[in-house]
């Protein structure tokens, strides 16, 4: 871990709770992205990244991925005949150049920031003013809020083919994107008004082109959910939505398509016991779903409280196999996640209030992925570690299960990560349940103050870590 990390931590909090059956991961570095102030998409091809930027302009820029440093940035039009246009997507084509929308038009530049061609969608926009990019094998998908299906030829941007799709997609708030499973078969997301409480939710559609005519196979639906979010894997879909209440928790699907149904193999509750997640974006590595994610500090359902940055992969039967928490001031997230062959990348964010946007700083976090993305998948460790009650006045109980012989050690951390009280140093136990009380002291005697402290368990090279709040 690079110098950087090393006073991030004397500084602040670098937590992180990971497990890997097969190589643990690792941050291999974390950096200040100083060309914008705001990026939610990012991309990597060839030896440089590319984010969307929203603030303080809306663009998109090419940097290097050794040095942060931008190599050129390129305005981009959000406006259509004097409308707001929401356009969503930044996708690699086969030659490693880069697609993205601007305005009605998807544009693709090269390396070296050359225009190719640009294709203007609006013939085809026959419900909404917004459309996602998504990159498929042979051609770029384009897909509208109006449910329009439309294929461009990834050299020459020519339209392959267009399809409106029947499903009712257009929505105030919605998201929506598709994904192509075959030439003929698709995945439609859309969010669409059919809450039960508040008027939205989202959508899951599998249609079939046959001689020409888009067709239904069968749908999910999502009651109550908004920002909808897809990462599919074989016959295996990940869709995410975020709860329409006031604690905002992000709640993913794990679907399997069984031809000419579905059923639902799993559903992730992306927040612990005791905190609240949204995910911000996903992807597929090594056959699992890799997230990118704020955890809430503190009761606060606006997040006022604090946040720290997630990275998180699960497994296809919801369980985590690993996760990497990062706070790097008392408001963190994570937005986008992408990877390469050995290294994943996280784009995030913090900033001193939540107030505070302005003074937001990007940040680009490498991983060493610790396995193929080519490898099998591997069973999961299952969490071992509970703090209760929690939250807790006097005294909090700390169980755990003993899971191998190696030296075990239990620590309290401050939010400034700080080491307040080891309550377990190297103990070698027998496989076990084990519990061990905290009285709220620091290893002098001495009562905390009241708030957030995190309580970290490693056996051998296993970690976890638990929340744990004192209140008074």
């Amino acid at each position: 871990m690079k110098q950087i990390l090393l006073t991030l931590f004397a500084l602040c909090m670098l937590s992180a709770v990971m497990w890997a059956q097969n190589g643990e991961p690792e941050i291999i570095d974390s950096n200040q992205l100083t060309f914008a102030l705001q990026s939610n998409q990012l991309a990597v091809s060839n030896g440089y990244g590319y984010t969307r930027n929203t603030l303080p302009t809306a663009s998109l820029c090419q940097f290097d991925l050794t040095t942060r440093q931008s190599n050129w940035i390129r305005n981009i039009n959000t406006i259509y005949n004097g409308t707001v246009m929401d356009g969503h997507g930044l996708a690699v084509t086969p030659s490693g150049n880069i697609c993205y929308p601007d305005g009605a038009d998807i544009i693709v530049v090269s390396e070296q920031n050359e225009v190719l061609w640009s294709r203007s969608l609006a013939p085809y926009l026959t419900g909404g003013i917004g459309f996602t990019i998504t990159a498929a094998e042979q051609y770029l998908i384009a897909y509208s809020m109006g449910s329009d299906l439309i294929l461009l030829d990834y050299t020459t941007g020519q339209v392959i083919n267009y399809w409106h799709i029947p499903t009712s997609g257009l929505s105030s708030c919605g998201d929506h994107s598709a994904f192509a499973a075959t030439d003929s078969v698709f995945y439609c997301v859309d969010g669409m008004p059919m809450g039960v409480v508040y008027n939205t939710g989202n959508k899951l559609t599998k249609v079939k082109i046959v001689n020409g005519v888009p067709q239904i196979i069968w749908e999910h639906e999502i009651p109550d959910m908004s920002d909808s979010r897809v990462a599919i894997d074989g016959n295996t879909i990940f869709l995410q939505g975020r709860q329409v209440d006031p604690w905002c928790n992000s709640i993913i699907d794990v679907i399997i398509d069984d031809g000419e149904s579905y059923h639902l193999n799993a559903t992730i509750n992306v927040s612990g016991p005791d905190s609240v997640t949204i995910v911000n974006g996903m992807r597929i590595w090594n056959h699992k779903l890799l997230v990118a994610a704020q955890t809430r500090i503190g009761d606060d359902p606006n997040f006022t409280g604090g946040r720290f940055a997630s990275t998180i992969v699960y497994n296809t039967n919801g369980s985590v196999y690993w996760r990497i928490n990062q706070y790097m001031s008392q408001f963190c997230a994570n937005y986008a996640v992408t990877f390469n062959t050995h290294t994943i990348y996280v784009l995030g964010a913090s900033r001193p209030t939540y107030e505070a946007w302005q003074q937001q700083v990007m940040w680009l976090t490498e991983i060493s992925a610790p396995v193929s993305i080519h490898d099998p998948i591997i069973p999961p460790i299952p969490s071992i570690l509970t703090c209760y009650p929690n939250p807790f006045q006097g005294i909090t109980s700390i169980k755990f299960n003993q899971t191998e012989t190696s030296p075990t050690t239990l620590t309290v951390y401050n939010i400034k990560g700080q080491l307040v009280r080891t309550l377990v140093n190297s103990q070698k136990y027998l496989i076990g349940e084990y519990t061990v009380t905290w009285d709220g002291r620091a290893d002098n005697g001495s009562k905390v103050a009241h708030g957030i402290y995190f309580v970290q368990l490693e056996i051998g090279k296993y970690k976890e870590i638990r929340k744990a709040v004192l209140t008074r």
